[in-house]
This record gives C-alpha cells, structure tokens and sequence, in this order.
C-alpha cells in the first residue's frame, strides 16, 4: 500500500492504482493523508478546499466526498473515521511519501557518518517526482500546504550536498549546488557549501567569484553584509587555510532558542561582555541580575546574544527554562537533564531515570560537540551545576536572580551583574516602539515615564505598548493615569518592583472582561506556557475565541509570542500579578478546568496501544471522541508538564482527590521509561497528601510497578500487597487482581515461590471471567514463568504464555504480545524444542518493530542470541547480542544491562575471547549485586568462576566459584549442586 503525493497523486493497493477521478475528492483525501493518523476538523478541511470562501452547501459535499471514499478505501482494511467535528484517516505514516520524507530526515540529521547518512538523503530526495499534489492542488493550496515542506526539502538538498563534500565527491556536489544557489541566491548556508565544494575542487577562483556576487547581491538588493559565517569562509579561503582542505563540514545542529526580540535595545556593553566570555577559557557564563529583580531583561540579553552568536556554535543551540522563580515548583534537576537529552535526540528509552546516569549521558553526549547552553531563570547553583557539560567546547548561559556565588566559586563561571537601563537606553527603547517623533514631542513626559518604570525593561515594553495602541493619547495623559492608579501606593517613582506593578494594573484596566478574565486565570496554572485550546478550557469558550483573546493579551504585551507551534508565554512576574487578581469565581474556574484536563488525560489513557494499568474510570463515561486534533499519546508527551503541574497543584491547593486521579491517569505513559522520575516524584507527592484508600491504592499500584522495574523488591511488594488489600475493600477486582500479578512477579524474583503461586491464582481467578484485558495477558505470563521456575511441564507453560499472547493480540496489545511470545520462546528453549523457540522470537522480534517498543526489540535481539548460542551458531549469537548489548546499554535499564551483559560474556567464553569474557562477567557480577535478585548473581558468579579457570588463573576460580556456592544455597538444592558439581572439576588430582 502507498499514497504518494510528492509530484503527481497516485495511490496504490496490492498492486493496483486506485483512481479517484474528482479533483475535489482526491484534494480531501491527499489532506488526510497529511494528517495521517491524526483528527482533521471539518472546519479545516472546508477552509483549504474553498481557500476561505466555501459556499453553504460546502459542509454536505465534504460528507459525500468523505462517503465515497469510505466506499473506495473498504479493500484495503484502512479506516476512515468520523472523531467529533473532524475526519482521521487511520493509515501508517510510513506509507505516505511526505511522512517518508520528513520522517526519514529528521533520522538522517541524527546521523554522524556522512557515508552511511549520503544514501537516505539521495533515497529522500527520490521522492519528490513534482511539486507537493501537483495534479491536485492550485496554486493557493500549495502554497499553504507545502511551504514548510518546500523548505524541509531545501534542507535535505543542503545535507545532501554536504555530505558529498565530506566523503569527497566535491565535483559532484559542485553541479548540484551552482544549480541550487542559482535558485536561491539570498540562502547563505547553500552559498557556503558551494563554495567549499568548489574550493575542494581546485576551483578556488570560482569559489572567490561566487562569494563576491553574493555579497554585491545582498548589498546592493537588500543592503546587508555576508553573515558572519560566509565572511569567515571567506578570510579563510583567502589565506589558504589547510583546515578547508578536508574533513567534515559540519554536524547536525540542533536550535532550541527562542525567538529573539525584534526591537531589542541598549546593552551594547553586556553583549561585549559576553563576546568576551565566549572567546575565553571558561566554559560557563552567568547572567545575573542585581538585587534579585525580575523584569530586568536577563532572558532577552541571553536569547539576543545567543541568536547573533550562533555562527560561534556549529553543533546547535540549547534552552531551557528552569523555572527557578515562577509560580509553581522549581525544575529538579534530574526533569531537566531528562529534557535536555530530549532535545538532544535521544529516544525516550535511552534516558536514564537515575539523576547521576542522566548527568553522565549528557556529559557524554556533549563531550566532542560546540554547543551554546541557555539555562534560563535559575533558582540556585544547585539546580545549574549538574546541567554543566564537560566538553572544553561548549558554553552555557545561565541567567538568575540569585548571584550564584557558587558557580564563580567552584566552577569558574564569570558573572554580570544586569542593571536598569541607561536613561538614553530606556529612551531608545520606547521611541523604537512609540516612534521618535512621539518622545522628541514631549522630552520632560518621556523621562517621566522613564522614571516611573524605573528603567526596567519589561515595565518600560508594556508602557511603550500601550502608549503605541493609543496613538492619540500624549505620554503626559499616561503619566498622569498611572499616578491617578498606583495599586494602593506601591508604585513608587524609580521602585522596579513597585513599577511593574503600576504598570501591570493600567493594562489590565484597559482589558475587556473576557480578556481580564482569562488573564486572571492564567495566572493559576503552573505552567507558563498556553495553547488556544488550554485558554478555552479556561474560559468556556472556542478554540478560536480563546486564541483571539491570547492575541489581546500579546498585543497588551501581557504575553509574549509563541516560542513553538502555538503556545503563548506568561513573563514569570506578569503571571505572578494576574495570580494576585483572581477571585473565588476564578478558583472555581480553575478546577472545572483541571477536571476537564483530568478527563482527556483518562481519554488519552485509554487510547494508548499498551497498557501495563487499567485506565483509570472517567467522571463523565460517555463514550466520546477525542476531541483534539493531537493524537492522545502525543498530546500526553507535549502536555506532560502541564499534567504533572496540574497534580502537584492539585496537591497544593487541597484537592487530594483530582490530584491522585490525575497522577492514575498518566501511570500508563509514564512507564515510558523518560518519565519515570518525574511521575514517581509527583506520585509521592499526591501519596503524602493523604487520599482516601481507593486513591492511595491507585498510587501504590503504580509506584509499586515503577519501583519493582528498578529493583527495589521489598518496598515494592509492602506497596503492591497493600494496593491489593485497599482495591478488594473498595470491591474493584480488576485493579486488586492487577496488583496481585505484579505482586506475583516480585516474589518470583525474591524466589518466594509459593507466596508467588497464591498471589498469581488468586488474580486470574478475579480476571478470566471479565472481558479480555492487557491485565490477564500479563497475569498469564507471570504464571508462565513461575511455571517454569518450578520447572513445571513444558505443555503447561506453553499454554500459559499462548493464552497470554491471544489475549494481548484480542486486545490489539502489539508489544504484549511481543512480550508473551519472547517468555514462550525463552521456555522452548530451556526444554531442548529450539525450532519451535526461534519461531516465537522471530515474530515477537516483528511484533516490537511494529509497536516501535525498543525495550522489546532489545530483549528479542537478546533471546535470538540465546537460541543461537544453544544451537552452537556462536557467530549469529554474537551478532544478535552485540545489538542487543548496545540496545540495553542505551537503555540505561539496570535488569537489562545485567541480562545483556552477561549473555555477551558466555559467548565470548565460547568464542574463546578470554579477556572480553572476564571483563564482561565482571561487570555482570557486579551489576546483579544491587539488584537483590539471587539466581542471576550465582549464574554470572559461576560463568566468572568458568573463565578465571579458563585463563588459567585457578585461585579466582575457586574464589568466585566459592562465593557463588554461598548464593546457590539460599536458592534450592538443584542450584547447589550444579555449583558443587563445577568446583569438583576445579580440585587438584588426589
């Protein structure tokens, strides 16, 4: 199956095109297919097929069109459905050529190695047969369609150039890029590359002529220079500089900056300042601000500078809030490593939940990179120093109202104290914004409102914006109006504290009530971020309503601009005035609309492919459909901050029982292993807060799921035992039979057999006669298991593992079906039928490519190496695990590294390769001790014994062969005598 729309549309199913003959219908489904996967609302689609203008009876011809494709898709399984007022297609992205496309390059900007990343772009780049529906859309639709993606595909030109400069086909790319700069003479980093492929080519006087058109073009058409970066090319071709000769050209970069401001002013000592800084030694730049005030300018000096120093750091540009001095809580400093690595690319499995691993990575990831860092509104050097690369190369900005002495003290940081502005730079700022002909008119009203301000920026900003959407009011008239409204005395002439204040308060006067109203309630939320359709929540009102009245609140420059997609910032000190204003009427609001964001989350939840929970039951269980056009798991991912505030704030302000609910609610897409820490932290948070029992057994259960994944055995069956208890008073078997299974699954790894059995039983008995659930999948798996831990008949725990898988595959539970399947194959093969084992693994190994479950896909890369390993194919033993080995190793999954790792070292003791196995067996030991699990310790113990013995060295042989005989007796007599069996081998003769 394939839709192509990159050229001329064609469709395809097994072979056969599919024509759809009116334009109309084949531009409505191309629009879909965009969006595959994801909810297209009716409005949108009448919009874009009548450019704006669609006539009355628009609505009905969308409805048939949509009825005849229906008809014409039936053959091929996809569906087309109805969610609310929209239409989703529910169609794999990879067969979509434009989901290809943009999908496969942002996987090649991830890639180092120009030769492995030259083939995907040129594959890429075949892709495109035409302009975006060329036999479909007119002009006006494409041109609303496909610019982003136009320019997407100019990228993938540029990076396809690039690395043929890097694996030397410099003549090549020359053609491709004098074509491309011809296009697009004004695209300096197309010019750059040209220009080195040139260079390279031994066309150095090509490569001088390109430059100097260029810059004559700019000059005289747009009256700029060359970029920064253009020039230094050019010095450097200049004076033959052997570096351009060879090597790489440039990596990836990764730009998280927000937008700058356009009308920035003044500071020109400060940017000298951190010029200064980022040509030096030290690899941290603090930004402080003096006497702790905000509004001082701090975060627009950094994104500022940073935006004209990017030329400095080739490898992308970082930024982060830390929320130090906001509303709400602080950002750990364990969250934002986690979010860091996020922007770094790392795929949610790769990233620690341990705040010490997480540093580690990070230092990792940065140590051979130039990147710039923003750490913005730090509360403390505390919060910032784990946040700090290793690499000599980088440079982070942090900006506080602390001075954070330490961070000068201990880690060499410089320091700017940030003072208001100069009168003459205060000046400049409002006349930028008002105009000059205004502050030349009334010189003496100017420095008054300077005054007023106290010659802080943001004060300054709102007052000039106010005084400019009032083109008829003199800055007299605001002076005296500000004087005449002083909240309550507080705004003193030159306080900045009292100024922002003042000045706050006239904006919101002039705000309409809806608008004052939602400002109000913003101010509530814990986060500083706004989506449209947050803003609605808060108010009752559209989509479209809430975005117009966001868009007041930006022109009252009471919110900035979004920084991504369509979300709105709150300055921590307006949110914290508008939090001052709210009134009970707002409170309420407040918790209408954490009960409506309660139950998407439940919404969400319950949308999710696999579940470990069960979701949580929604107030309202009106079967509805999801009404954002986000799909749930990516509006879990992009919301989470505002969840987990939510749940912390719930906490705050005494509502135990949304707090819990919404923590319940996230379990499921928390286990994604990225989130762990911070879901953890906000359970314990709801959990001290005392909810009732049945809140409290929600809590644990999924604590106890969290922490059983970490090791932590004994807390985790107390939590679990007491979650079954709670759930059986409260009546909810479901939830109680939940807790037993992973109850179960703790005491087979603490090697409590028989409390294992009991509790296994006891939760299939509540689960078999319910409707199937992902929970009975996993409580046949758990008995599978401990059926083979007593090393029970093959056939009944062949049965049990099948059961598992069928249950996973009627519930449409991919990666547990995966899962089933690997125990099943793991079980055939302890029991001599490797056959049937590698058929298992091989389909499991399908099934978790088909979820994207990267865990799963390392645990099968994992058991195939086994199934090999005990066929005597040690090389595709080898093969399997070495990729199973760097799978668990990026994982960072403590249980998953163990297992890979001391796979990797028996077949290395088989391979014969004696100083791979005893390095690998050593660090098998040693990362089973933490663990508490005692069968796991005696193997690699005994495997360690094997090769010491094996290297000749019969003393830590016996030693370790000793210690795991100390093991194997706390386990069971079959156990014991295999090591005593082994040890004989090792006494001397006689």
């Amino acid at each position: 199956m394939g839709f192509d729309l990159l050229g001329p549309v064609r469709f395809e199913h097994d072979g056969q095109v599919m024509v759809v003959r009116r334009r109309q219908e084949r531009c409505v489904l191309c629009l879909l297919l965009l969006e595959a996967g994801r909810a297209v609302p009716v409005e949108r689609l009448l919009d874009l097929l009548w450019d704006g203008r669609a006539p009355a009876s628009s609505r009905a011809t969308v409805h048939t069109y949509i009825a005849r494709l229906r008809r014409m898709i039936a053959p091929t399984g996809l569906r087309l459905e109805t969610k609310g007022a929209a239409y989703q297609l529910d169609v794999d992205r990879r067969a979509v050529d434009v989901h290809r496309f943009s999908d496969g390059l942002d996987a090649a900007t991830r890639i180092a190695d120009p030769a492995e990343r030259l083939p995907l772009l040129r594959d890429l780049l075949a892709l495109w047969r035409g302009p975006l529906m060329a036999d479909t859309a007119d002009d006006a639709l494409r041109e609303r369609l496909g610019t982003e993606l136009e320019a997407r595909r100019l990228t993938a030109l540029e990076l396809h150039a690039q690395a043929q400069i890097e694996v030397g086909l410099h003549a090549r790319a020359c053609d491709e890029l004098l074509e491309l700069v011809r296009r697009h003479p004004t695209r300096e980093r197309l010019i750059w590359l040209a220009m080195l492929a040139l260079y390279r080519s031994g066309r150095q006087a090509h490569a001088l002529e390109i430059y100097r058109r260029t810059r004559t073009h700019l000059v005289e058409e747009l009256g700029i220079e060359p970029s920064a970066e253009l020039r230094g090319l050019h010095e450097r071709m200049l004076r033959a500089d052997p570096t351009l000769s060879a090597g790489q050209v440039a990596t990836p970069r990764r730009e998280y900056l927000p937008r700058d401001v356009p009308d920035f002013t003044g500071r020109a000592g400060e940017l000298r300042w951190l010029d200064t800084v980022a040509g030096g030694r030290s690899p941290v730049a603090v930004v402080s601000a003096i006497s702790g005030t905000g509004g001082m300018g701090k975060t627009a000096l950094a994104v500022h500078w940073a935006h004209d120093a990017m030329h400095r750091f080739p490898d992308g540009q970082l930024y982060l809030d830390l929320r130090g001095h906001g509303a709400g809580a602080a950002l750990g400093a364990g969250e934002a490593l986690r979010r860091l690595l996020r922007m770094l690319g790392l795929p949610a499995a790769s990233i620690p939940d341990q705040d010490d691993e997480a540093a580690a990575l990070y230092r990792a990831q940065l140590s051979a990179q130039r990147m710039l860092i923003v750490l913005d509104n730090a509360a403390s050097a505390r919060q910032v120093r784990p946040l700090l690369p290793g690499g000599p190369g980088n440079l982070v900005v942090v900006t506080s109202r602390d001075r954070l002495a330490g961070l000068v003290a201990r880690d060499g940081a410089h320091r700017l104290d940030l003072d208001t502005l100069t009168d003459a730079e205060a000046e400049d700022l409002v006349a930028q914004i008002i105009g000059p002909h205004r502050t030349r008119a009334e010189p003496q009203a100017t420095a008054a409102v300077i005054r007023i301000c106290g010659g802080l920026p943001l004060a300054l900003r709102i007052a000039a914006t106010n005084l400019a959407e009032q083109p008829g009011m003199t800055l007299r008239s605001w002076v005296d109006a500000v004087a005449d409204d002083r909240l309550d005395g507080l705004a003193v002439d030159g306080d900045p504290d009292s100024a922002v204040r003042a000045v706050f308060a006239l904006s919101l006067a002039r705000l309409a009530d809806p608008a004052a109203v939602l400002f109000r309630r913003l101010g509530l939320l814990p986060v500083t971020e706004v989506a449209p359709w947050l803003a609605a929540d808060m108010t009752g009102g559209s989509d479209t309503d809430a975005a117009d009245l966001l868009g007041t609140l930006r022109d009252a420059s009471l919110l900035s601009a979004p920084r991504t997609g369509a979300r709105f910032v709150l300055h921590d000190l307006v949110q914290l005035f508008a939090r001052e204003q709210a009134d009970a009427d707002d409170l309420a609001a407040l918790r209408r609309s954490y009960r409506s964001l309660l139950g998407l989350a439940v919404h969400a939840d319950a949308e999710l492919p696999s579940k470990h929970y069960p979701t949580p039951l929604p107030d309202d269980p009106a079967d509805r459909a999801w009404p954002l056009s986000t799909a749930p798991a990516q509006w879990l991912a992009d919301e989470w901050d505002l969840l987990v505030g939510v749940a912390r704030d719930c906490v705050a302000r005494g509502w135990p029982d949304l707090a819990w609910r919404m923590v319940a609610a996230l379990t499921n897409f928390a286990s994604n292993r990225s989130y762990i820490a911070e879901w953890t932290d906000a359970a314990e948070t709801a959990l001290a807060a005392a909810p009732d029992g049945y809140g409290a057994a929600c809590l644990l259960l999924g604590l106890g799921g969290m922490m059983r994944g970490r090791g932590e055995l004994a807390s985790t069956a107390a939590m679990l035992g007491r979650a079954r208890r709670l759930f059986a008073r409260h009546g909810d078997d479901l939830r109680a039979a939940t807790a037993a299974s992973q109850l179960s699954m703790v005491y087979r790894q603490l090697d409590r057999v028989r409390s294992a059995q009991a509790a296994i039983d006891w939760a299939i008995a509540r689960l078999r006669d319910r409707p199937p659930t992902s929970q009975l999948g996993q409580a046949y798996v758990a008995r599978g298991n401990l059926l083979t831990l007593r090393d029970d008949p093959q056939d009944l725990v062949s049965a049990s593992f099948e059961q598992a898988a069928a249950v996973m595959r009627a519930v449409g539970d991919l990666a547990g079906e995966g899962h089933a399947l690997i125990c099943l194959a793991s079980s055939l093969r302890r029991t001599g039928d490797p056959r049937h084992a590698l058929v298992a693994a091989e389909r499991a190994a399908e099934l978790f490519v088909a979820a994207d479950d990267e865990p799963g896909q390392c645990a099968a890369a994992l058991e195939l190496g086994r199934l090999h390993l005990d066929t005597g194919d040690i090389d595709a033993a080898w093969t399997h695990v070495r990729r199973g080995l760097a799978d668990a190793r990026d994982s960072y999954h403590p249980r998953a590294v163990r297992n890979a790792v001391q796979l990797a070292g028996e077949i290395a003791l088989h391979r014969d390769d004696l100083p791979t196995a005893l390095a690998l067996l050593t660090e098998a030991t040693e990362l089973s001790r933490p663990l508490g699990q005692t069968r796991p310790l005696n193997r690699a113990l005994l495997y360690l014994s094997r090769a010491h013995a094996a290297a000749g060295d019969l003393a830590a042989a016996l030693r370790t062969g000793e210690e795991a005989l100390a093991v194997a007796r706390t386990i069971d007599p079959p156990t014991e005598q295999r090591v005593l069996t082994w040890l004989r081998t090792l006494a001397p003769p006689g």
